[in-house]
């Protein structure tokens, strides 16, 4: 699976081989960073609106938020009960929709995936 930045200079992949999500520049083309796939493999990508988070849905039915500056965690989500092999946000990015194997469909509102310490994930 894969995912390219709103702006096209970003490119997310994941691999069922070794179980990562990395983070690409495509021009020129370079790999950026590694997200270990702490909670399976990952089945979907998102990048936000802004640019500055990563959104994946993986195969325990987990949904994490990667900031792209610190290249680390922002937020986990106990979404669904199966894996999760579609995400999408609404064109204001103050809703994600998230699709999963339990046959059940959420949506997540930005208050929902908000953090004392950091800004709204958009």
């Amino acid at each position: 699976m894969s995912s390219v930045s709103s702006d096209g200079k970003r490119l997310a992949t994941g691999s069922l081989d070794d179980s990562l999500v990395r983070l690409w520049d495509l021009e020129p083309l370079r790999w950026v960073a590694d997200f270990p796939c702490v909670s399976g493999t990952v089945y979907s990508l998102i990048f936000a609106q802004d640019g500055r988070s990563l959104i994946a849905g993986y195969g325990n039915g987990k949904i994490r938020f990667w900031n792209l500056e610190s290249h680390r965690e922002a937020l986990a989500l106990d979404a669904h009960d199966a894996f999760i092999p579609g995400l999408a946000l609404a064109p204001d990015g103050m809703t994600l929709a998230s699709g999963s194997a339990d046959g059940s469909i959420k949506l997540w509102p930005s208050k929902r995936y908000r953090r004392r310490d950091s800004e709204v994930v958009r």
